[in-house]
């Protein structure tokens, strides 16, 4: 009994299906190939940053949501399912608690932090 005989083409075209289903799988659940945290952070960060940006940097970025887990306490609350000053414990997931929880800059103000972190104009 010989094995299955398959022309070249035919395999190709198998290894190529195979190839483009695990691209739209790791596309899809990013989490599929482990990216990692910190790439995570980057973008999120440069995603918020742009939109700060946009308001030329005149909006607190309290009013900036992340949709990530900024305060790392579990889960990404947005500011409008929070208590709006972020009292005591509870912490919303936006600019400013990403620029403090994640990239801490000790000789500013959290604001300060945030404009820095994004470059604004007088903060670079």
């Amino acid at each position: 009994m010989r094995g299955v005989e398959l022309p070249i083409s035919a395999i190709i075209l198998i290894a190529l299906a195979i190839i483009a289903l695990i691209a739209l799988i790791a596309f899809l659940y990013p989490e599929f190939l482990g990216q990692s945290e910190s790439f995570s952070v980057v973008s999120v960060k440069n995603t918020a940053c742009m939109e700060f940006l946009d308001n030329n940097c005149d909006v607190d970025p309290m009013n900036i949501d992340v949709n990530f887990d900024a305060d790392r306490n579990g889960e990404a609350i947005p500011r409008t399912d929070c208590d709006r000053s972020c009292g005591p414990g509870i912490s919303c997931d936006n600019l400013r608690t990403l620029a403090r929880c994640w990239f801490g800059c000790p000789d500013l103000t959290i604001v300060q932090c945030a404009k820095k972190l994004c470059g604004c104009p007088g903060y670079t």
